[in-house]
C-alpha cells in the first residue's frame, strides 16, 4: 500500500523478545506482538480506517466487498457452511457454485491475497446439481474441497497455489436431504475427517485423509444401520475429534462419540437427549466446542426454546447444563445459540436477541454482556473471538418480507456492545451460505453466496482485530522460535505522511490501534495493555 518499515538504526529503537506463533518469520517481515507477548506474521501491510476509540470498544471498519463474478446465477451452499478458508501461506480461498445459467451448477473456488486480490480460480467441477460444499485448509501447503453432486459427497485437494494434489473422488452416497447429513473438519495432524449418513439407513460413517489426499485406513462405523443427520465433527487440540449428530430412527437421539487421531473409540457412544429434534438449523459448526481445559460444550437440544450448552469433560462425562438465555419462541434456543471457546479459559455464548455472556471452564458465568441497540434477528450466524478484546457476531438479520442484511457487531473485553452493528452485506433472500475466519494479519475475511436466482456472491474484509503492536522482524524464527521485533519504524512511502519517520512510543497511545486512513497519515498499531 505505498509503505514500509525499514531496517535503520531508528528503527531498532525498542526490540521486543517475542515468541512466534504459527507461520515462521524471516527478517524483514511484519510481525503483529500480542499482549501476551507471542508474535505472528502479518501476511500483508495493513490498509484500514483508523480505530481509536476512548472506551475500548473496537468499532468495525467494512473494507468492502468483491463479488466473485459480477452477473446473476452465482450462488452459494443451500446450508451454511465452511465456505472459505484461512490458507497456509495467509491467502484466502472461498467457494461459490452457479454456471451464469444456474446457480446451482458447477463448484468453483478463488483464491485471494489478504487484501482481495484474486491470485488463482479453481474450477472444482462442472457438474449440476451441487448443494453443499466446505473448504479446508490441510498443514502448511494444501487444502481440501468437499461438496455434495446430487446425493454424492465428493472431495478433492490442492495445493496453495491452486494447483491438483488429489483429484476429486467420491467419499460416499448420502442419505435423503443430503446437505444436513455431513460435515469435516480439519484435525489437528492435518488429517481431514469426513462424517456421514450413508444411504436410507445405512448408518453413520466417518473416514480420515491426509493432507495429500489419501485415505488412512478403513472406513468407520460410528453407528450402523441408522439415519443420522444435523452432523458436527469437533477436532481437539491434543488430536482426535468428537463426532456429534441426531439419530432418527429407532429411538430418535441426539449422540456423539469420541475418536483419537488414529480413528479409534475411546469410550463408548453416548446419548445426549432421546426426544426429537430441536438442533437443526444454522451453522452446524456451532454445535460443538472445545474449552482451554479440554472440557467440551455441546448445544443442547433438549428444548426449542432454551439457548445452553451441555458440559462434559474430555473423556465424555456429563458435568453440567449451563443456561444462557431462556424463555425464546419456538425452534430459537439451540438454533440460534453460539458457544465459541475463549483464549485462555472459558468460552462465550451468543444468542439472537442479542445476550452474551462469558463463563469459565466449569460453566460459571463471569460476564454477562450489554444487548445492542438493534438486536440481530433469528438467523444464521458466526461468533468470533478476538484475542486481547471482546468477540464479533457475524450474523443475517431479516424481515418478515426477507429483506435484511449480513451485518457484524462487535463487543469489548468487558462485553460492553457497540451502539450499532456494521452492515456488511445486503439482501432480499434468506436462503444462503456465510463464513467468516480471521486472518494472520489481523483483518477478518468473509464470504457471502445466495441461493436465489439473482443470487450474488462476495468475499470481503472487515477490520475487527485488536493487535498489540505491528513491527518488523530483525531475527528469524519458526513456531516456538524467540525472534527479535523492532517496534520503532522509519517510514518510506509515495504518499503524503505527517512526518518521514516516527516512534511509537509517543505517536501512539498504549490500547489504541490505526494505520493508514485516507493515504494521508500513518501510524503502529497500538500496544494493548
Amino acid at each position: 500500500m505505498g509503505r514500509n518499515i525499514t531496517t535503520t538504526a531508528a528503527a531498532l529503537h525498542e526490540p521486543l523478545a517475542v515468541t512466534i506463533t504459527g507461520d515462521a518469520v524471516t527478517v524483514g517481515d511484519y510481525v503483529r506482538v500480542e499482549a501476551s507477548g507471542a508474535g505472528r506474521r502479518a501476511v500483508d501491510g495493513l490498509s484500514l480506517a483508523a480505530q481509536n476509540t476512548g472506551t475500548g470498544v473496537t468499532a468495525l471498519a467494512g473494507l468492502g466487498a468483491t463479488a466473485h463474478v459480477a452477473a446473476t446465477n452465482y450462488g452459494g451452499s443451500v446450508q451454511p457452511g465452511r465456505l472459505l478458508a484461512v490458507l497456509g501461506n495467509g491467502n484466502v480461498a472461498c467457494l461459490h457454485a452457479g454456471d451464469g445459467t444456474s446457480a446451482s451448477n458447477a463448484l468453483t473456488c478463488r483464491i485471494y491475497s489478504p487484501l482481495k486480490a484474486q491470485v488463482a480460480v479453481v474450477a472444482v467441477t462442472a457438474a449440476a446439481s451441487i448443494s453443499v460444499f466446505r473448504v479446508f485448509k490441510l498443514g502448511a501447503n494444501n487444502f481440501a474441497v468437499c461438496w455434495v453432486e446430487t446425493s454424492a459427497l465428493k472431495m478433492a485437494v490442492y495445493s496453495n497455489a491452486g494447483a491438483v494434489v488429489s483429484a476429486a473422488i467420491t467419499v460416499a452416497t448420502l442419505g435423503s436431504g443430503a446437505m444436513s447429513r455431513w460435515n469435516a473438519a480439519a484435525l489437528a495432524n492435518g488429517d481431514l475427517l469426513l462424517a456421514y449418513d450413508k444411504t436410507a439407513t445405512g448408518g453413520m460413517f466417518f473416514s480420515r485423509y491426509n493432507a495429500s489426499g489419501a485415505l488412512q485406513g478403513a472406513e468407520t462405523t460410528v453407528e450402523a444401520a441408522v439415519a443420522a443427520d444435523y452432523v458436527c465433527v469437533l477436532p481437539l487440540a491434543a488430536g482426535g475429534f468428537w463426532v456429534y449428530y441426531y439419530r432418527s430412527t429407532a429411538t430418535a437421539a441426539y449422540k456423539f462419540a469420541r475418536y483419537n487421531a488414529a480413528g479409534v473409540l475411546q469410550g463408548a457412544l453416548t446419548t445426549v437427549f432421546t426426544g426429537s429434534a430441536n438442533l437443526t438449523a444454522g451453522l452446524s459448526e456451532n454445535y460443538a466446542i472445545e474449552l482451554a481445559n479440554g472440557n467440551v460444550a455441546l448445544v443442547d437440544p433438549t428444548t426449542g426454546t432454551v439457548s445452553a450448552v451441555r458440559l462434559y469433560d474430555g473423556a465424555g462425562t456429563f458435568l453440567a447444563t449451563i443456561t444462557n438465555n431462556t424463555g425464546l419462541g419456538s425452534g430459537l434456543g439451540p438454533n440460534n445459540t453460539m458457544p465459541r471457546a475463549k483464549s485462555g479459559g472459558g468460552f462465550y455464548i451468543a444468542t439472537f436477541n442479542g445476550l452474551i455472556a462469558q463463563y469459565d471452564n466449569a460453566g460459571n458465568r463471569l460476564v454477562s454482556g450489554t444487548a445492542p441497540t438493534a438486536l440481530p434477528g433469528s438467523n444464521q450466524g458466526l461468533l468470533i473471538e478476538r484475542v486481547a478484546t471482546g468477540p464479533v457476531l457475524f450474523y443475517t438479520n431479516f424481515d418478515s418480507s426477507s429483506t435484511g442484511s449480513v451485518s457484524a457487531m462487535a463487543w469489548d473485553a468487558s462485553l460492553t456492545a457497540e451502539a450499532t452493528a456494521l452492515t456488511v452485506q445486503a439482501t432480499t433472500t434468506t436462503t444462503f451460505g456465510l463464513w467468516a475466519e480471521l486472518m494472520p494479519c489481523g483483518l477478518l475475511a468473509y464470504t457471502f453466496c445466495s441461493t436465489a436466482v439473482t443470487g450474488v456472491s462476495v468475499h470481503g474484509r472487515l477490520a475487527p482485530q485488536a493487535a498489540s503492536l505491528l513491527g518488523l522482524a530483525i531475527t528469524a524464527g519458526s513456531d516456538g522460535q524467540a525472534v527479535t521485533v523492532a517496534t520503532a519504524g522509519r517510514w518510506r512511502a509515495n504518499q503524503t505522511m505527517p512526518a518521514v519517520s516516527f516512534d511509537r512510543r509517543s505517536s501512539v497511545p498504549v490500547g489504541c490501534k490505526a494505520i493508514i486512513t485516507g493515504g494521508t497519515t500513518a501510524v503502529l498499531l497500538g500496544i494493548v495493555a
